[in-house]
């Protein structure tokens, strides 16, 4: 697959905030709590530092939409969205599950990601009608065709916040699939999701575009379906609760959660 410039700064970007995260690891602070759930490192904002530094001198023009910093305005049609470290709080407590997840955003079409994995130096990519890869292999969604014998990643994310229908819907999809699972990390997940690892991934209600911005594309390009939980189409800036699958169990899920 022939890169783009912009897939190639992504990449590099990447790389150089996962050694960062890598070599910071041990020395990590946490230096905001947002709320109880949520927390900021020394090492979230370093990475972050890097990613726009790199993307601002490639791409002055460009908008960036960042886990930390927040919306940098260009007025450009096209946007940077950065999580410098999904998984923070694996991180922060030795865990080596955490990402760097890069995407960008033509208008409100996602047109190319990439997600970093530092600890075992995988680099997941995308790129709109070009595929899907792995360290240059090239990945395909699975073919499992039955809830019963799926394996699905729900992000459940804050379970205090779900009312009794939620629940309702949660006990009927652990009833209906395999196994579910859930380490905190939508990028990664929706990667796996790619590589035909996962069978499907629930967004849950504490999920943020940039944790999944560039897992979106990935998992499309090795051909994913994608929707809200309704089955409409999802709106990138708004849109947490998605349903994505192999394209053979989307109508299965819809049932469970519409």
């Amino acid at each position: 697959m022939k890169k783009s410039i912009e897939l190639e700064t992504a990449i590099k970007a990447a790389k150089e905030a996962g050694k960062i995260l890598y070599e910071s690891a041990q020395t990590a602070v946490v230096v905001e709590k947002k709320d109880r759930q949520d927390i900021c490192t020394d090492a979230d904002l370093k990475s972050e530092k890097k990613i726009i530094e790199i993307l601002e001198k490639q791409f002055p023009e460009h908008n960036i939409v960042s886990e930390e910093k927040g919306r940098i305005e260009k007025e450009s049609e096209f946007t940077w969205i950065i999580d410098p470290l999904d998984g923070t709080k694996n991180y922060i407590r030795g865990m080596t599950i955490f990402t760097v997840s890069i995407a960008l955003a033509k208008g409100s079409e996602i047109i190319l990601g990439a997600v970093f994995e530092p600890a075992t130096g995988r680099m997941y990519y995308a790129e709109k009608g070009k595929g899907a890869f792995v360290d240059g292999q090239k990945m395909k969604v699975s073919k499992i065709s039955e809830l019963e014998d799926a394996l699905v990643y729900f992000d459940k994310g804050n379970l205090s916040n779900l009312d009794k229908n939620e629940w309702e819907k949660v006990n009927s999809l652990q009833k209906s699939v395999y196994r579910i699972r859930d380490f905190g990390l939508g990028s990664l997940a929706l990667c796996y999701l790619a590589l035909g690892g996962y069978d499907a991934y629930i967004g849950g209600n504490t999920t943020k575009i940039m944790d999944i911005a560039a897992g979106i594309i990935i998992a499309q390009e090795a051909g994913a379906k994608i929707s809200d939980q309704k089955g409409g189409k999802i709106n990138l800036f708004e849109s947490r609760k998605i349903i994505a699958s192999n394209g053979l169990l989307d109508k299965q899920l819809l049932k469970i959660f519409e």
